[in-house]
């Protein structure tokens, strides 16, 4: 991921963009950022894999379509930020997940603004995959919630996500070292969405393990895998309140 991007993910989605720019500034060079990458998630038994792309600038865009290695074609949506559009923003639109691994090679990004200007953009995808997290326990207790996930071999980074009872991210981290392998959230943890939500909110927890383009160079390279793994919340507070025998 670009260092201009500093995502998190909201991923809230994963809200990447640049710093826009008042389209009446002339000193501002056009510029656009593209990238697609593989999600991997399980579905009982089953390893599946997605392609998902964004594209961010700092100009508004009007359309955003990517040509694959095979001439096939995608189209991303708009965002409600109109420097960003993706694929995975629609819930009735999201990216297909199946047992075959998305096509490598060449995705060529064709932006349009909203001046009828064209751009394009070019990243090409590897077959190199991250592996799903394997998350063993999130208990919430006393206005805290405690995380932990196995250590892996093939990541760069992690990402812990807590999401409602509705399955809204409310709260995210940004990237985590590779090598962190458990979290304590409060109340008071920078990363939720906004003040309303606390840890009473909380019913199950994300974790992503994140794969770069150049692992040696993380801050400079995109995204070419991400791993997903979600489990519910064991909430140990109720346990507590149980009236005794």
């Amino acid at each position: 991921m670009k260092k201009i991007l500093l995502p998190v993910f909201s991923l809230l989605v994963c809200g990447l963009s640049f710093t826009s720019c008042d389209d009446s500034d002339n000193n501002v060079t056009p510029d656009a950022i593209a990238d697609v990458y593989v999600k991997t998630i399980k579905d009982g038994e089953t390893t599946k894999y997605a392609l998902y792309a964004y594209c961010s600038a700092n100009y508004k865009m009007e359309t955003v379509s990517i040509a694959t290695p095979d001439d096939a074609s995608i189209e991303l949506a708009a965002t409600n930020n109109p420097y960003t559009f993706n694929n995975y923003g629609d819930d009735e639109n999201m990216p297909e997940f199946t047992e075959t691994l998305p096509l490598e090679g060449k995705y060529t990004f064709n932006i349009t603004s909203t001046d009828e200007e064209i751009m394009t953009r070019e990243n090409t995808l590897s077959s190199k995959v991250v592996d799903i997290p394997v998350v063993t326990e999130a208990i919430i207790k006393d206005d805290k919630i405690n995380v932990t996930w196995e250590e892996e071999d093939n990541n760069d980074a992690f990402i812990l996500r807590l999401l409602d009872k509705d399955d809204n991210v409310i709260y995210s981290t940004p990237f985590l070292k590779d090598d962190t392998t458990t979290l304590e959230i409060t109340n008071y943890t920078n990363g939720w969405v906004t003040d309303d939500y606390k840890i009473e909110n909380v019913t199950k927890v994300k974790v992503l393990t994140v794969l770069f383009e150049n692992s040696e160079d993380p801050d400079t390279s995109e995204i070419q895998s991400i791993g997903e793994s979600t489990l519910a919340a064991d909430n140990d507070s109720d346990s507590d309140n149980l009236p005794e025998e």
